[in-house]
């Protein structure tokens, strides 16, 4: 048991109070700038964080329209990230920019080799993969897009899903269907994105309901009775939209139900050969023309994909309706494509006819307004949007693309920044060689001669 101070420690003290005597404002001060940086290490100790963004256009933080669209969140909404194990600070960077903004949202960086049941779970296909879970919805982003994940929360907290129908009973691709003819593929990129698919036979119904945002016929191949052709022109002219896709040889009731929704659009007859093809799979890839061109930019957005469509035909699009914007022409092929009009037999030598075959850019895809409110997206091929072929290249988005704009999902929160401003400077050559000369022997020698200086003084004394 201690009697007293040590006698260093009364030394101090005494020090103290004879210095307060001295100098009270001073001792003061200093210990209340002491007590002020214990209080503020022991505040970042105790596990409160402060973040601020202080990048010029704040490229480190979420955009104003993500910000109040997450506002709005009422319940919580899982993110899950499935990146490489290299990117992962990367995603969880970007996902703590949504944690910042809404407790609502809480985001899980997981690695799928260590938990590839979640991820199977959850329907990763590939790293990289972002998953937004709300209750039984699940919605994938496939990239690391903050215009992609907000939006994708914001439908995931709406609740309800947009419905699209994809009819069926006359050989259309339908969703329950997972052979090469099919459209399961489609059917789970549009779950994926988060929609409802309904398959609707067009022979067991009585009316297609206005609950549809877009009703997708992918290939007819039999010819279908008045009666579901009714149904579906019915659909469109009370304010519904169509995806119609029709191969060359496509029965002559669906063409005629083409042509007279969509005024300004007339299926030519042929199909289209594409030299361009050889590079990708020799003279039989001649027959499947590559869409190089998307001028609807108001309906695809950017797109820079190649999309493919085997044994297409083409479409004649009215210049007039082109011009008013009534049409909008989706994909045109290559200009060294052209439409063949005689028939193609096995081993035939084919080649472009002047004044008899159509030479390109052709039009493979176009949409347009109908009276009514309506809308007809028109292919002039079926395969491309078949399993066969809608997951290669930008297939498979092409029809999302078009179907969310569709359907008015396209971007429910419009994400824009600002462009950085800057104008480019040019050093002149004289100033890069006075940089030069300055930094290897001006400023070596200033020092130098200060030195010198310095021992001659001290030498003097």
């Amino acid at each position: 048991m201690r009697a007293g101070p040590s006698p260093q420690e009364v030394v101090l003290v005494r020090g103290f109070l004879g210095r307060l005597g001295r100098e009270p404002l001073s001792t003061a001060l200093n210990a209340l700038l002491l007590a002020l940086i214990c209080g503020c290490l022991y505040y970042i100790s105790s596990g409160n964080d402060a973040w601020r963004d202080l990048t010029r256009l704040g490229e480190a933080s979420l955009s104003e329209a993500s910000r109040r669209a997450l506002s709005g969140l009422s319940e919580e909404v899982e993110v899950w990230a499935f990146p490489l194990p290299a990117e992962a600070s990367r995603y969880r960077s970007f996902l703590e920019s949504y944690a910042r903004v809404s407790p609502k949202v809480r985001y899980h960086v997981v690695n799928p080799e260590r938990e590839p049941m979640k991820a199977r779970e959850l329907g990763v296909r590939a790293y990289g993969d972002i998953v937004v879970v709300k209750g039984d919805q699940r919605i994938l982003v496939d990239e690391v897009s903050e215009a992609r994940l907000t939006n994708a929360i914001v439908r995931a907290a709406r609740g309800k899903r947009p419905l699209i129908a994809m009819a069926s009973g006359h050989g259309e691709a339908s969703p329950s269907a997972g052979d090469r003819d099919g459209g399961s593929n489609l059917a789970s990129l549009l779950r994926d994105r988060g929609f409802e698919v309904l398959e609707l036979n067009l022979l067991q119904v009585e009316a297609i309901s206005d609950e549809v945002k877009v009703l997708l016929a992918l290939g007819p191949r039999k010819e279908a009775p008045s009666a579901a052709l009714g149904l579906v022109e019915g659909y469109v002219r009370r304010g519904g939209s169509l995806v119609l896709a029709l191969d060359p040889d496509a029965p002559k009731g669906w063409r005629g139900l083409a042509e007279g929704l969509a005024k300004g659009l007339r299926l030519l007859e042929g199909t289209v050969l594409d030299p361009a093809s050889r590079a990708l799979g020799g003279e039989g890839a001649l027959a499947v023309p590559i869409g190089v061109r998307y001028p609807a930019r108001e309906v695809l957005g950017p797109f820079d994909l190649m999309t493919f469509f085997p044994f297409a035909g083409a479409i004649s699009a009215d210049e007039e309706e082109r011009e008013w914007g009534r049409v909008k022409v989706l994909v045109e092929s290559a200009p060294s494509a052209w439409l063949e009009v005689d028939a193609l037999g096995e081993g035939s030598q084919v080649a472009f006819d002047e004044g008899k075959d159509v030479r390109g850019p052709l039009v493979l895809g176009a949409m347009v307004d109908v009276e009514g409110g309506g809308r007809v997206a028109l292919f002039a091929d079926s395969d491309f949007a078949r399993n066969a072929y809608s997951g290669i290249s930008g297939n498979g988005e092409l029809l999302l693309r078009l179907i969310s704009h569709l359907a008015g999902e396209e971007d429910l929160v419009k994400v824009e920044r600002p462009k950085d401003k800057f104008d480019i400077f040019y050093f002149p050559t004289w100033w890069g060689r006075w940089g030069f000369w300055t930094f290897l022997a001006v400023l070596p020698g200033l020092f130098l001669a200060l030195g010198a200086l310095v021992f001659w003084l001290r030498r003097r004394r």
